[in-house]
């Protein structure tokens, strides 16, 4: 079988923003009605909820109340976060509200028919306890410069999932108003979000909701250096504006008659960019081009904010956005010695250490990716792309134990993540975990259908049925083998063991599952949970840790390195 890893490779940015118009303007607040940061923060908390599903190690998401009948409330989200695994039904989920009172959600219903529709959903849960609901502005009011801010649950730590987490408010500005996004995506901005507040509000300067939090980072293409495509994420947060659902939520039964609607524009005052006078200027308009592409001027615009002699946060600002500028131009080392500048300025921010890991890794350095994306990890647990990427590294390393953790633990963050079920699929043939890699595979396959991106599902597809044929040829010739002799059980508790776990024993020879037991070898058929291979057992933890697989017969072609040559996942 020819098994690749699907592509992984992710850049993340803080800002990105895009220009239609000749002269480029900010809007600067008057800040004559606008609330205090304060005042928004009050209505965020009381307005927000979380959303957690029964399917463990997922992250859960946020969502807003947006509408209340009797005792039943309406919550706004987004369709990933209450739509899992394809919406698969045997999958519960919860509603947290700010009280901390969690409530059985009594129905779903999506707005996503098919990939390019808005990612929204709304959930319902009735409760006779009183919760106010948010009003709705026009992000139609607002344009690049306007302050925004993003209200959701992350998850910080490793055992901060799900119901444990702690509410961020987390403050920024808008960078672009793009049309026509995939998903309607159209409203992109700075704020710093983390795993866990996507479905989450997008409050202006006056606490009303003008969008739903949703991507923490927007897809790009980049030349890899074998002529492929390379997909990057520049790390630009977007929402899809709130008036996409008040246009169309009554296909999910929410009329905008019963939703708490003020678009009354805000008291913007534009500030002409044209002649930038300060970092966060140059910054800002150095984003803009570099979303359309024209990288050298970007990048003169993020040398000038350094020039300026920024503030620390600002530097990192631009040392971070001029080094994906860099990247762009595969210029590795440089793109890396900035993404350290970043990091010198703020340690605390994670994306600088996943984009230098994923630097290191293009130029083949797989401890350097290991050690930055680790770092990542550590600063946000809730990246699941870090996990990947580590798990990539560590697998072309011979680490294949290790790679499969990682993918595990990107898979629980996200089980809606098709390149991660793939990559494990990889491992799981190489170790002769048929039924698990095929498995793997018809999670992924679905989910890549669900994506657009149909090269991959149909490469997925095609494994899919030669696992199938080799699993069936499997199958005929145990049936036509005759059973070897077990050997007799003689009070031997090993054997007892084996026989508790279902295993029959058997005599040691080829194609059999050797497990080793207080120093004796212990022989049995594989079965659907144990594959053909070396495995030590761990007496202390009652478990098997697997010491060896066999040779890759499944595997005549393999490709120990993820693709970067892969259309751009």
């Amino acid at each position: 079988m020819n098994w690749n890893r699907s592509g992984w490779d992710s850049l993340q940015c803080i800002l990105m923003g895009t220009a239609t118009v000749a002269a480029i303007s900010v809007i600067v607040p008057a800040g004559v009605q606008a609330k205090s940061a304060t005042e928004i923060f009050q209505i965020a908390q009381q307005t927000s909820v979380q959303i957690n599903a029964d399917l463990g190690g997922a992250l859960g998401g946020s969502g807003v109340i947006i509408d209340k009948k009797g005792t039943v409330y309406t919550v706004l989200t987004a369709h990933h976060v209450a739509c899992l695994l394809n919406c698969r039904p045997n999958i519960n989920y919860t509603v947290r509200t700010a009280d901390g009172r969690d409530y059985p959600v009594t129905q779903v219903r999506s707005l996503q028919k098919n990939p390019t529709d808005p990612d929204l959903a709304v959930v319902t849960f009735e409760s006779s306890t009183s919760y106010p609901v948010a009003t709705l502005g026009d992000s139609r009011s607002i344009g690049p410069g306007s302050p925004i801010y993003v209200f959701g649950y992350p998850a910080f730590d490793g055992d901060r999932v799900g119901t444990q987490r702690d509410p961020e408010f987390s403050s920024g500005m808008v960078t672009s108003r793009p049309t026509n996004r995939p998903q309607g995506y159209n409203l992109r901005y700075d704020a710093v979000t983390k795993g866990g507040m996507s479905g989450g509000p997008v409050f202006d300067s006056e606490g009303r909701v003008i969008g739903i939090h949703g991507q923490g980072d927007i897809e790009g293409q980049l030349e890899s250096a074998t002529g492929g495509s390379v997909s990057i994420k520049t790390g630009f947060n977007a929402a899809i504006p709130i008036e996409t659902f008040v246009a169309i939520g009554s296909q999910v039964g929410v009329s905008s008659s019963n939703l708490q609607v003020d678009d009354t524009p805000t008291q913007d005052q534009p500030t002409d960019l044209n002649n930038p006078r300060t970092a966060r200027d140059y910054n800002l308009r150095g984003l803009m081009r570099l979303e359309e592409g024209d990288v050298s001027r970007a990048m003169a615009d993020f040398t000038q904010a350094l020039e300026l002699h920024p503030d620390r946060d600002e530097a990192h600002h631009a040392y971070f956005n001029r080094g994906n500028a860099r990247i762009r131009t595969r210029d590795y080392p440089g793109a890396i010695a900035d993404w350290s500048e970043a990091i010198t300025r703020n340690p605390n921010d994670s994306r600088p250490y996943y984009n230098r890991g994923l630097a290191h890794y293009l130029v083949g350095d797989r401890q350097g990716a290991i050690a930055d994306t680790t770092e990542a990890i550590q600063r946000d647990p809730g990246n699941e792309k870090a996990y990947l990427v580590r798990g990539d590294a560590k697998a072309s390393l011979g680490d294949e134990m290790g790679a499969l953790a990682d993918y595990d633990r990107a898979i629980e963050i996200n089980p809606n993540y098709p390149i991660a079920y793939n990559n494990r699929a990889t491992i799981r043939v190489n170790h002769r975990d048929r039924p698990g890699a095929l498995e793997d595979l018809r999670r992924a396959a679905p989910l890549f259908q669900a994506e657009g991106k149909m090269r991959q599902y149909h490469t997925v597809m095609d494994n899919i049925r030669l696992l199938e044929h080799a699993l069936s040829q499997q199958q005929t010739q145990q049936r036509t083998q005759p059973s070897p002799n077990p050997p007799t059980p003689t009070g031997d508790p090993n054997l007892a063991k084996l026989q508790e776990w279902g295993l029959n024993p058997v005599t040691c020879g080829d194609r059999v599952v050797s497990i080793l037991m207080e120093g004796q070898e212990y022989c049995t058929q594989p079965s659907d949970w144990l594959s053909i291979g070396q495995y030590r057992y761990l007496p202390a933890e009652d478990r098997l840790e697997p010491i060896s697989g066999p040779s890759n017969l499944d595997n005549p072609n393999p490709n120990p390195n993820p693709s970067v040559d892969d259309g751009g996942l």
